[in-house]
């Protein structure tokens, strides 16, 4: 038995402060919500997990598109091919 692949909700996606509670921001899809970011409400890095969630479908497909012009360009320098499987690894681990 073959299992598929799970796909992610398509960006754009946005955050914005939960109106029921200041603890929480929504990260929603064109579709609606996909997830809620919760805090202890005693610092700001709920609205920063979030903005970062809330932008992981742009930063997919920008990664994919950087990857695939420097690997046309086959370039061979230690530096690069250290850059290019930092970013297939960073892929993988978003689309496996």
């Amino acid at each position: 038995m073959t299992q598929e692949k799970a796909q992610h909700t398509p960006g754009p996606w946005d955050s914005y402060p939960d109106p029921d509670t200041e603890c929480s921001t929504l990260i929603e899809g064109r579709d609606g919500e996909i997830a809620t970011v919760w805090n202890t409400c005693e610092n700001d890095d709920c609205a920063a997990n979030a903005r970062l969630i809330a932008a992981a479908p742009d930063l997919l497909a920008a990664l994919i598109d950087v990857h695939a012009k420097l690997d046309s360009l086959n370039w061979t320098t230690p530096e690069i091919n250290q850059i290019l499987e930092a970013a297939r690894a960073a892929i993988a681990k978003a689309t496996d």
